[in-house]
């Protein structure tokens, strides 16, 4: 299950206007501006009164305090300036509908804010009914169609059975229609439905289609009659979307419609969607509980979907089948499992496995899989395992699978017996590992042994070393360097001496997990009798997890015997002598010792050789080591625990030495990991130079800018003009989210001028790329679904969940199949979206599309989810990296690159998630469940709502399959 906030807040400081700035949170000078406008409607009104009635505070003198007090700031303002409103009855009321305009103008900011507190703080039904008569009698005088949009749109959340009548009368209107469509539903009243029935007689073929849909949705069973004859309408779109409203009914009344509709287009998939509609009928059948229709019907598809190309049909009519009745479906099934292909026969299995509670069903599975051979065998029994790892079915049959003459149901036996996490049947697998007919096997032997070997049991693997052949010596190896078998060094050490290079080698690469302090005079001796480079580099990795302060003596001793083997052991001593040691080596020793001792200084395991390296870098006479000097004293003060000053100090030496171009962008670079004002003018000060600004430029947004984790961004004028500058000097791929970033924060700083919020505007890159805007900011025309959460303001999308409609989807008219799809989005505390793709209409698109979250990380509530719950993963498949999120309040970019089944999920401009879905998902999805969506490529994008106040802006798309 999806995270949410369950609880959704009463008063709708789940809108962002009621949290801080409103409508106008991301531009405090139209704020500004809005309030000027307050003010002016204040300056009228009172010009208008007499001084003698100062004291008597009227309706009209009443409403031009409230609205010039808005966008309130808490809420308990907005709670006192609803009260307010209240307080001035029906004509005041009216009053604040009166001064509602059309979108888009300031003087129109603080009634449309007065109208959402109405709308949105009404709790009782007095309140409510007074504020529906008021907004149906704006309704009425409105001549606008925006506005009267807008009032349609709030009587939709506030309204009654009082509103059905005079909604109505818009059903005919083609501006109109669709909210008033949208009101209606949402009030679902007897009389809303029959309005909406009766009026699809003589409607237009646009208005028929959503009155139909509206049906659909609503499943008023009492329209079957009135939709079934659009069943066979000769328009194609009217068709399919009655199909698909007498498939949402699920009443018997409409089966032989559907099924013959699906029938005739041969239960393929057409124009009219017939199939798939007879589908989600299967489906509502078994949601209203009509056990005889669902077995009739899966038995009537399973009978015409003989094709390939209908396993999906096919599919659903098995799972009809099981939910009827389990112990007869399995016969049908176990006849399925030849049919097609391996991936059908496992979907089957899955369908079954269902049914395995059921003891009469699970034996006959355990009868089948007697019968059966290869692949299919294996198949049962991973689907029986899966069900059961009980000592009882490990005794009965994994263990004698595990000696089966078929390796396929061996690899399935082991992986299943390790699952069970029982260290009892440890011995069985290390035999299993022994007998290992291939490669293959050995892997499917290591990966079990790893499940059940630990510290208590792993002598067991030591004392079968030297009866194992040599791949499965190296299994042996492997695993006991993997838990630590430091008491197993003596027998893995002598190993190393193996005529089996594979072996040899895998001893070799096992010693530094084996290895401790008492080994070292081993490991030396080891160290000392080889000139072997691979070797000598496999025991110097090993002695150095060995080093402790009881081995010093020993160390020193060696490095006097053999400088070349011991320098690259000094860079990780805990010794203050061991640089000394190594920077005269450098100095005064000549050859292979002069190298180790130069690769020992750059490899050191601290900071304190960057002062060395320096001096390296700084002599004319050794110019053969300065490129590796430099790169190593870069990223030796990256990783330093130094305060950033003194990182500051050492980078700017190190610039003094730089060359070349990318000597001094890497400076540059590390600079703008640092903070503060130093590190902001020592880069700043490079900002001339044509090939280096756009580094420089990055790095100063990154010194400057607040960071994920809190630290907050510098301020100033000097600041001010540096990031202004910036802005005008990035490139590359990112820049243009960069620049957004800048903008952003600068919007903070103050400011020298007045800027107006507007629409998005594409970039000359995005328009010459094929991008598209995909949301206007002035209305949804391009989006499906629900339109009553999801509302426009001031050039946003944002979703206000309804306490009784707190959920909800918002599509693209459009189906995309390959796209970049770019926007962004603004959290509140535990917010929760998340993103389809991909998604068909109906259905929960998570599964029968996919979902890539949308969700604030930080929320306390959201602490421990699944890795593949949290922002930007795709949910239930794949898992996101963390962490990139800006501060909730904050915008953040987001771009999602979808090819196929590639997925590409940038973030801030961090690419937090990236790969191939299906490839992700092919053991299984991380949430165990069924994603029929995995095989979709294309469908709509959609907001997916689940019961949290957020926003979105700057939608945009590329449509990569035009």
């Amino acid at each position: 299950m999806r995270p949410y906030t369950s609880s959704f807040s009463a008063n709708p400081a789940t809108h962002e206007f009621i949290r801080g700035q409103a409508h106008l949170s991301s531009t405090p000078r139209i704020y500004s501006w809005a309030k000027k406008a307050g003010l002016l409607i204040i300056t009228l009104f009172f010009s208008a009164l007499s001084l003698n009635a100062q004291d008597q505070r009227t309706a009209k003198t009443k409403i031009a305090d409230v609205l010039a007090t808005l966008p309130t700031n808490s809420n308990p303002d907005a709670e006192r300036a609803f009260a307010e409103l209240l307080s001035t009855g029906e004509a005041g009321l009216a009053m604040v509908c009166e001064q509602v305009v059309p979108n888009g103008s300031a003087a129109g900011v603080a009634p449309r804010y007065a109208v959402s507190l109405l709308t949105h703080y009404a709790k009782t039904a007095v309140d409510k009914a007074l504020i529906e008569k008021v907004y149906l009698q704006a309704l009425g005088k409105a001549s606008d169609t925006e506005v009267k949009a807008y009032f349609i749109s709030n009587i939709q959340l506030v309204g009654s059975n009082a509103g059905v009548k005079p909604l109505s009368a818009y059903l005919s209107n083609p501006d109109l229609y669709a909210p008033a469509i949208a009101a209606l539903v949402t009030l679902g009243t007897p009389e809303a439905r029959l309005s909406l029935m009766t009026a699809l007689k003589g409607a237009s073929p646009v208005v028929q289609n959503r009155l139909i849909e509206a049906l659909g949705e609503l499943k008023h069973k009492a329209a079957i009659p009135a939709i079934l004859p659009f069943a066979s309408s000769s328009d194609v779109g009217l068709q399919k979307q009655a199909l698909w409203a007498l498939a949402l009914m699920g009443d018997a009344a409409s089966y032989t419609t559907l099924f013959n509709k699906a029938k005739t287009t041969g239960f393929k998939n057409d124009p009219t969607e017939a199939s798939n509609a007879l589908v989600e009928y299967l489906h509502q059948l078994q949601v209203n509980r009509n056990t005889a229709l669902v077995s009739k019907l899966s038995l009537g598809i399973l009978a015409g979907t003989t094709a390939a190309t209908q396993q999906h049909f096919r599919l659903a009519a098995l799972k009809g089948l099981a939910w009827t009745n389990v112990a007869t479906a399995s016969k049908t099934q176990i006849a399925e499992l030849k049919r097609f292909d391996d991936t059908y026969r496992r979907e089957v299995l899955k369908i079954a496995a269902t049914g395995l509670k059921n003891p009469a069903v699970k034996l006959q599975w355990e009868n089948a899989y007697k019968l059966e051979k290869g692949a299919v065998k294996a198949d049962i029994l991973a689907m029986l395992a899966a069900s059961s790892t009980d000592a009882v079915f490990i005794e009965k049959q994994l263990l004698p699978a595990l000696n089966s003459n078929e390796s396929a149901i061996r690899a399935v036996a082991a992986a299943a017996i390790a699952r069970s996490k029982n260290k009892k049947y440890a011995s069985n697998l290390l035999d299993y590992l022994l007998k290992a007919a291939d490669e293959p096997e050995v892997k499917s032997a290591q990966m079990a042994l790893l499940q059940l070997i630990d510290k208590d049991n792993v002598s067991l693997l030591a004392a079968k070393l030297g009866a194992a052949s040599p791949s499965a010596k190296v299994v042996l190896i492997q695993v006991l360097a993997e838990r630590r078998a430091v008491a197993h060094f003596d027998e893995v050490a002598a190993l190393c001496k193996s005529t089996e290079a594979t072996v040899q080698n895998a001893a070799f690469q096992a010693l530094p997990n084996l290895a401790s302090s008492k080994k070292m005079p081993e490991l030396l001796t080891m160290l000392f009798g080889t000139e072997k480079e691979a070797e000598i580099k496999a025991i110097q990795a090993a002695i150095i997890p060995a080093l402790d302060a009881n081995v010093s003596n020993l160390i020193n001793e060696a490095y006097q015997r053999d400088k070349v083997k011991m320098l690259p052991i000094l860079a990780y001593m805990d010794d203050k002598g061991a640089l000394e040691k190594a920077s005269n080596s450098f100095e005064q020793g000549t050859g292979k010792e002069k190298e180790a001792a130069f690769t020992a200084l750059s490899s050191w395991n601290n900071s304190e050789a960057v002062r060395p390296l320096l001096k390296i870098r700084q002599n004319p006479a050794l110019s053969s080591y300065h490129d590796r000097a430099f790169t190593a004293i870069i990223a030796q003060i990256n990783k330093a625990s130094w305060s950033d000053e003194q990182k500051l100090a050492l980078l700017q030496d190190a610039m003094l030495s730089a060359s070349t171009k990318a000597d001094k962008i890497a400076v540059i670079r590390s600079m703008g990991r640092l903070r503060g004002l130093p590190a902001l003018m020592s880069v700043n000060r490079f900002h001339d130079n044509p090939d280096l600004s756009a580094t420089v430029s990055r790095s100063i947004m990154q010194i400057a800018l607040p960071t994920a984790d809190a630290k907050p961004g510098l301020t100033g004028s000097t600041v001010r003009s540096a990031l202004e500058r910036a802005r005008t000097t990035l490139s590359g791929p990112d820049s243009q989210y960069e620049r957004i970033d800048i903008e952003t924060y600068l919007a903070t700083l103050p400011a020298s001028s007045i800027e107006v919020s507007k629409p998005y505007v594409l970039t000359a890159a995005e328009q010459q790329e094929g991008f598209e805007i995909l949301f206007n900011g002035k209305d949804l025309s391009s989006w499906v679904g629900n339109k009553t959460d999801y509302v426009v303001e001031d050039n946003n999308i944002a979703i206000y969940p309804t306490a009784t409609q707190n959920r909800g989807n918002l599509y693209t008219a459009n189906e995309y199949s390959d796209f970049i799809f770019r926007f962004e989005f603004q959290l509140t505390p535990g917010a929760n979206n998340g993103l389809g793709i991909h998604a068909p209409l109906e259905g929960d698109a998570a599964y029968v599309g996919k979902e890539i979250q949308i969700l604030d990380n930080t929320s306390p509530i959201y602490a421990k989810l699944e890795q593949y719950q949290y922002h930007g993963s795709v949910y239930g498949v794949m898992p996101a990296k963390r962490d990139f999120l800006k501060p909730v309040g904050e915008w953040n970019q987001e771009e999602v690159y979808v090819k196929g089944n590639f997925i590409r999920v940038t973030l801030n401009g961090t690419v937090i998630l990236e790969g191939d879905m299906k490839e992700a998902s092919k053991n299984g999805t991380l949430d165990h469940k069924e994603h029929p969506g995995l095989n979709r490529n294309k469908g709509h994008i959609g907001f997916l709502g689940h019961g949290s106040v957020l926003k979105f802006r700057n939608i945009r798309i590329k449509d990569m399959a035009k």
